[in-house]
C-alpha cells in the first residue's frame, strides 16, 4: 500500500516480529502502518473499530511524536548536547519544525533526559527511562 488509507475498519493488530513493542495495523484487510503499543493503548484501538481520516491523522501525529522522543533520547544518551545539536539531529529525520522546536525547547526535559540516558545501557532501560522522564501529556504537545 503506497498511501495511507483515508479511513476504514481495523481488521487486525499484529505484533511485529523484530520490534516487540510495536504492532502492525491492518485496515480493510491491508497493512496500513506500524504503531508503538503505547499509541495503540492511548487511542484504545481494537479490531473492528472504524477509524476516519481525522482519527488516523491524530494517531499518526502521536506516533511521530513518540518516535521523535525516542530518537532524541537515544541521541542524548551518548553525551550532553546543546539545544541546537538536538534540533539539527531531529531535522535530519525530517520531523516537522514545530515538533523539533517543542522537543528541543522543553525546559528541563533535555537535562533530565541526558541524566537518565547517560545512566542506562540496554534498549529496555532506555525505553523505561524515556517514558519516566517524559511526563508531559502528548495531547498538549500535539495541539
Amino acid at each position: 500500500m503506497d498511501t495511507l488509507p483515508k479511513g476504514g475498519t481495523i481488521t487486525a493488530l499484529k505484533p511485529q516480529l523484530k520490534h516487540k513493542n510495536r504492532l502492525s495495523v491492518f485496515i480493510d484487510g491491508e497493512f496500513a502502518f506500524g504503531l508503538d503499543a503505547d499509541v495503540v493503548a492511548q487511542f484504545g484501538l481494537h479490531v473492528r473499530q472504524h477509524v476516519d481520516a481525522a482519527l488516523l491523522d491524530e494517531i499518526l501525529c502521536s506516533e511521530e511524536y513518540k518516535r521523535a522522543c525516542h530518537r532524541a533520547f537515544r541521541f542524548l544518551a551518548t553525551r550532553a548536547r546543546s539545544q541546537k545539536e538536538l534540533e539539527d539531529r531531529l531535522a535530519r529525520y525530517e520531523y516537522p519544525p514545530a515538533l523539533i522546536v517543542q522537543l528541543a525547547g522543553m525546559q528541563g526535559v533535555n537535562r533530565e533526559l541526558q541524566e537518565a540516558a547517560l545512566q542506562v545501557a540496554t534498549e529496555e532501560q532506555i525505553e523505561l527511562a524515556m517514558y519516566e522522564c517524559l511526563t508531559i501529556d502528548d495531547a498538549d504537545l500535539l495541539a
